[in-house]
């Protein structure tokens, strides 16, 4: 998306500008634009038909502009995924061209966190179809999902230009939080227009939702007790994944980085997921019988994009 900018002129021109810019996105869409602004020039004549064959142009040429640059922003577990209170979560996001981005959070309580840049006094630009991860495998930090249960929103806004970082998210600095109350849809897009005004740069945006449980729900399987060995029902698996340093989860909870080994699984069906930066999502269903020993290998797929 683009925010348009009126043409520099004193043309007579009494049409509404956003239904034009409407009108120049389906056109630049259809397989036989010509024919189509013909028809439309036998209805106008004269310098109104100039001013609105212009403007159209100018117009379908940023539309073409606006759907390729686009923004994703995600999670290690997936959009819509479940996060337990004092989980870890990996935040990832790129664009498809060299952008300034801006990147906050609402928690469950309502609370309004910047997440990227790390300070207001950052302009936030990254390149282009490049992965990006908050916090970094080799940060000295790590962000832990909070309570209470519910839903919590990710946000990305992503410009060609310079962005305008709102005076909510400074008082931030300062430890004290803006708290955003009654229709949080509605709220972003307040957010999203305020960090928007004053650029008329090409536009996306995107949004990631989560679930938020207590930790209590979030043992399915208690932890193996130390030393082994182990009861000899329980089930262990050795996971190894090619390139190494994918992040484990077995039913929804995270075991670290591959290579492990997670022991003192009850027999059933479980589920494994494989995480890495760069790479395809693994998911497997794994059956296991009692006291089994199993070593999963997996060699992941590169993800261009």
């Amino acid at each position: 998306m683009r925010r348009s900018t009126p043409l520099e002129s004193s043309m007579a021109f009494h049409g509404d500008e956003t239904k034009i810019h409407s009108i120049a996105t389906t056109l630049s869409k259809a397989p036989n634009r010509c024919n189509l602004l013909q028809v439309l020039c036998k209805f106008l004549t004269g310098f109104t038909l100039i001013s609105i064959a212009l403007f159209l142009l100018f117009s379908i040429a940023r539309a073409q502009e606006e759907s390729d640059f686009k923004v994703d922003v995600s999670v290690d577990k997936g959009d819509d995924a479940t996060y337990y209170d004092e989980e870890p979560i990996f935040i990832t996001f790129r664009t498809t061209e060299d952008a300034y981005i801006i990147i906050y959070g609402i928690d469950t309580k309502g609370n309004l966190n910047l997440i990227f840049p790390e300070s207001v006094k950052e302009t936030g630009f990254i390149r282009a179809n490049r992965t990006y991860q908050i916090p970094e495998d080799d940060d000295d930090f790590s962000f832990k999902v909070q309570g209470p249960p519910g839903e919590e929103f990710i946000c990305a806004v992503a410009s060609s230009e310079p962005l305008r970082i709102p005076a909510i998210f400074k008082e931030q600095e300062e430890e004290t939080y803006f708290r955003v109350e009654g229709d949080i849809e509605r709220a972003i897009e307040n957010i999203t227009e305020d960090i928007l005004s004053g650029s008329s740069g090409a536009y996306a945006t995107d949004v990631c939702y989560i679930y938020v449980e207590y930790g209590e729900e979030r043992a399915i399987f208690p932890p193996p007790p130390p030393p082994f060995p182990l009861p000899p029902f329980c089930c262990l698996i050795e996971i190894i994944s090619r390139p190494r340093g994918a992040k484990v989860y077995l039913d929804g909870r995270y075991f670290g980085k591959t290579p492990t080994v997670i022991a003192g699984i009850p027999p059933g069906t479980h589920r494994l997921l494989l995480i890495k930066k760069g790479y395809y999502r693994y998911e497997e269903e794994i059956h296991l019988y009692r006291g089994d020993r199993e070593c999963v290998k997996v060699h992941l797929k590169w993800k261009l994009w």
